[in-house]
């Protein structure tokens, strides 16, 4: 897991914090940070999307998945 430079608790970089806390991403995530509220957890192994009969149906393009929350884009990260 990476951490960045930016705090858990309200997003601010380490420079303009006085009590840092960093933001810990789970391997192979490369969501935009600023969605989650919190940390991110750990991508799943199958992505899990609006239409699950057909992983690569376009009705799953922008939608996150079900299981995790995390994009289509991590999930193929991780294989």
């Amino acid at each position: 897991m990476k951490k960045l430079d930016a705090c858990v608790v309200c997003g601010l970089p380490e420079s303009d914090h006085h009590d840092f806390k960093a933001t810990e991403v789970p391997d192979g995530c490369s969501c935009d940070l600023n969605t989650w509220q919190g940390t991110p957890g750990p991508v799943c192994d199958n992505f899990k999307g609006l239409d699950n009969e057909d992983p690569d149906s376009e009705m799953n393009e922008d939608v996150y998945c079900l299981i995790c929350e995390h994009d289509r884009a991590c999930h193929k990260k991780i294989k």
